[in-house]
Formats: C-alpha cells, sequence, structure tokens
C-alpha cells in the first residue's frame, strides 16, 4: 500500500492511511491473543512455548531469594510470572506499534546522571548535580522527532549520590563491558529462550579467556624482564 501511495498520483486520504489500519489492526490482534493458551483436540488447552519457558526461568530465579512453605500459595505466586511475562510483551511489542507515529521506550543504566526531562522519582532538585540511576524501574516511552525526544511517560528511576569508582569498581564495568555483546538496552524476543544455561556458561568461559590473556601477559613481562637482567650480567 505504500509503494501504491507512493508512486500513484492522488490526493486521497484513505491509500495513506490504510498501511497505519492495518499495522493498528494486526497489533491489536497480537496483544489480545498472541500468546494466549493454545487450544488442543478434545477441549484441552496448553501453555504458550515462549510463556512457558520465560516463567519458569523468572521463577528459578526469583526462588534464590525467596522461601515459600505453603503448597497453594507457592503455586498462586509462580502462576503469576506467567501474566507478568505475557503483559510485558504487549507493552513493549504490541501496544507500542499501534500508536501512529510509532513509539519506542528506552532503559537507563546504572549510574547515569539525572535527567528530570526523561525520568521521575524522589529526589531534591537542589541537589540533583549529585545523583545517579540506581535502578530504573519502568523506562521511558518516547518518539523521535526533529527537535529530539518527546517524551510521553518518564522513566521509574530509583537514584543515589554520585560516587567516584574505585579501582575495583573500574575494572568490573572493563568486564562487564567485555562480557555484554552490544551496548542496545532494548529488549528482543529474537534470542534463544529454549537454551537455559548458555548465558551463564558463556559468560564464564570469556572471563577465563580473559584470565588467561593476564596470566600470558605476565609470563611474557617476567621473561622479559629476565632476559633484561641476564643482558647486564653480560
Amino acid at each position: 500500500m505504500e509503494k501504491l501511495y507512493n508512486n500513484r498520483l492522488g490526493n486521497d486520504e484513505i491509500t495513506r492511511l490504510i498501511p497505519i489500519r492495518l499495522r493498528q489492526q494486526v497489533y491489536t490482534a497480537l496483544g489480545t491473543r498472541g500468546f494466549n493458551d493454545i487450544k488442543k483436540p478434545l477441549n484441552n488447552y496448553s501453555k504458550h512455548n515462549f510463556i512457558d519457558i520465560i516463567s519458569k526461568r523468572m521463577n528459578k530465579i526469583m526462588n534464590q531469594f525467596r522461601r515459600i512453605k505453603d503448597n497453594e500459595k507457592r503455586k498462586y505466586v509462580n502462576s503469576l510470572a506467567e501474566d507478568l511475562v505475557r503483559n510485558a510483551v504487549k507493552i513493549f511489542y504490541f501496544r507500542l506499534p499501534i500508536q501512529e507515529p510509532k513509539a519506542e521506550y528506552r532503559w537507563f543504566e546504572n549510574d547515569e546522571k539525572v535527567n528530570k526531562s526523561y525520568m521521575k522519582g524522589s529526589w531534591n532538585d537542589d541537589d540533583i548535580k549529585n545523583l545517579v540511576v540506581e535502578v530504573c524501574a519502568f523506562p521511558m516511552i518516547c518518539r523521535q522527532h526533529p527537535d529530539g525526544l518527546k517524551v510521553f511517560t518518564p522513566a521509574k528511576v530509583f537514584t543515589r549520590r554520585y560516587k567516584k569508582r574505585n579501582l575495583i569498581g573500574k575494572f568490573t564495568d572493563k568486564i562487564r563491558k567485555k562480557l555484554t555483546p552490544n551496548d542496545n538496552s532494548v529488549l528482543t524476543l529474537q534470542g534463544d529462550y529454549g537454551s537455559n544455561d548458555s548465558d551463564d556458561s558463556g559468560e564464564s568461559g570469556q572471563s577465563d579467556d580473559d584470565d588467561s590473556d593476564d596470566s600470558d601477559d605476565s609470563d611474557d613481562s617476567d621473561d622479559s624482564g629476565d632476559s633484561g637482567n641476564s643482558n647486564e650480567s653480560n
């Protein structure tokens, strides 16, 4: 339809609006039923594979920090993860593209400076220069504009006072950057969510390589030092 609108003479609005309306209707349908339970024969139902895997992984992580003795309460709490995953997908992947023009979102990283235009939280305006982001609880909803970002909903952040990074903190930041594939903070559904331990194994493998590189460098420096001493003695 866009090609028809751009390559054929005419001044009607219907041809221009059809692609927008189609996109909105498609994402509305996906948001309504996209990740609902799947119908099976004999009136049986099964969970969507993506919802089932991600919710189990989320509960596995959360169970490391909580203990629920009552079985009924544990089942109820674990079932909340499914709704949480489903609602997150609806908001960030289906509802935002319904907007015209399409909206986007951005998460703010830890230690980013607080910006009142893009964030909301509890702080004193006189002390805002000394504050940085500790946790971004909800992203900023915005869209690109020729004059800059147009913010629909500012990010919800928790702040703390800025502290200068010591040597250990700087070293940790360098390691984290090496382990991060890219700087894009936008979520994606294109990952291999079926593998449970690929992320952990990947990180540990790379950290071992970094350690081996450091040890090789130290060995080279020791050898160079010994050769230098031998030359001086000769």
